[in-house]
């Protein structure tokens, strides 16, 4: 059989909770300011974060699920171009 041990004994590291960085938010954006952010807004403060805040309500609505396969297909662009949200998976 050879000095193999196919049971090992479970780490007592009591530690490991500590390890696990903390999860900062995804965006530090006001509610206020994410309103302002719309599709066509130019301002710089409408950055690609804003922007995709300020639609995400509409697109989730929408795109979870989606209703047929071209809706599909929208909603997986904006996710690609906006991937600080995910899509609910059904």
């Amino acid at each position: 059989m050879g000095g193999m041990s196919f049971d090992s004994p479970i780490s007592d590291n009591s530690d490991r909770l500590d390890q696990i960085p903390e999860r900062r938010p995804e965006s530090a954006l006001s509610p206020d300011l994410i309103k302002t952010c719309t599709p066509d807004c130019t301002a710089p403060h409408c950055t690609r974060e804003c922007k995709c805040a300020n639609t995400h309500p509409a697109v989730h609505a929408k795109c979870n699920p989606p209703e047929n396969a071209a809706l599909a297909g929208v909603c997986q662009a904006w996710y690609n171009k906006c991937p600080m949200f995910k899509p609910v998976s059904y």
